[in-house]
């Protein structure tokens, strides 16, 4: 009963001739207002009564409800249910273009993945340096001990000699002799071999490090190929300008939102009226406009991002082919080496 009486009351009030509530102007504008509002009421009333989504739980919590809705309704430019949009779900078109954004950021990761590697270089060579110098140091202290050894040695045998005779001399010289002679073939000996299995690690460090950054190459190069091939296969239109708010050329005076249909007050990409992205693909959709340029008409163009993207892509994937060949030139000479 409650609904029927709102019904009523509201279509008398939309029926009630001017001539029988015309005042003065204050109140002739105030009606012409409430008029225009009691239409969107009406409207909205039967939007929910038919579809069952509220009940008013008293007359006046519903007029107040109605009145709200149908103030925004009608500032977004809905008269009726026929007017009410219907959301739609993002079709695979906008997940493939949603999906193009993450281009630029495979390829920084293939950059920095580079980079990497090159630092992983670096950080080996400074180590085995470092470990040069440590064998370094510890061959120089070994001589040092073995000349102080035999400083002593001959200092004792200088000091014996002084009480015995020369013929004792003449032997203890030729003792000393051969055993300096003897230590320094010892001493050549010894750094022969350290030296030879010095060289033979640090070859096959080498080579373990060669065959990583081969691997890691050859990744890189895959993922290139893999991006030049999705690059190839893309059209889309020229990149829009969102930096622009309100039109202040006077050449863009005649410009239409492309969403809420204003001549000559603002920019698609800024309409104040629709802000969340899914309602602008639904109105896109809706009105058979290009979701990139915004064009009725739009047969879609190679760009210039897609273009510098394939050059980028084509550069590291030349770059990562030569530094292979260069690492598998290396190591063949390594191998080679290692078997004679």
């Amino acid at each position: 009963m409650m609904l029927i009486w709102m019904i009523y009351h509201v279509w008398t009030k939309w029926q009630q001739p001017r001539r029988s509530r015309r005042r003065d102007k204050t109140q002739e504008r105030k009606r012409y207002k409430n008029t225009s509002l009691n239409r969107t009421h009406a409207a909205v009333f039967t939007f929910v009564t038919t579809n069952k989504r509220c009940t008013p739980v008293s007359c006046q919590a519903s007029q107040v409800r109605i009145w709200c809705i149908g103030r925004t309704l009608t500032d977004q430019g809905i008269k009726g249910p026929k007017d009410v949009p219907k959301m739609e779900k993002p079709t695979q078109r906008h997940a493939r273009t949603s999906s193009l954004s993450l281009d630029p950021i495979r390829l920084t990761q293939l950059r920095k993945i580079i980079s990497f590697l090159e630092e992983i270089k670096q950080e080996i060579k400074n180590l085995q340096q470092s470990v040069d110098s440590v064998l370094e140091e510890t061959k120089q202290l070994s001589q040092d001990q073995k000349d102080a050894h035999s400083n002593d040695d001959q200092r004792t045998s200088h000091d014996d000699s002084d009480d015995t005779n020369t013929e004792g001399k003449k032997e203890q010289a030729a003792i000393l002799k051969n055993i300096d002679f003897m230590e320094s073939l010892e001493k050549e000996r010894e750094e022969m071999d350290t030296d030879a299995d010095h060289e033979a690690q640090q070859k096959e460090m080498r080579k373990i490090q060669i065959l990583q950054e081969i691997e890691q190459l050859r990744q890189g190069r895959n993922n290139f190929n893999q991006i030049i091939d999705e690059l190839k296969h893309q059209r889309f239109c020229p990149p829009r300008n969102f930096d622009e708010g309100p039109i202040t050329f006077e050449a863009d005076r005649a410009t239409r939102c492309a969403f809420c249909e204003l001549r000559g007050e603002h920019y698609s990409d800024k309409c104040p009226s629709f802000r969340d992205i899914q309602e602008r693909w639904r109105i896109l959709e809706q009105k058979g406009r290009c979701q990139l340029c915004l064009e009725l008409y739009c047969v879609g163009e190679k760009s210039e991002p897609i273009w510098q993207q394939l050059a980028n892509a084509r550069d590291g994937l030349t770059q990562c082919s030569a530094k292979i060949q260069q690492l598998e030139k290396e190591l063949s000479i390594i191998e080679s080496d290692s078997q004679l």
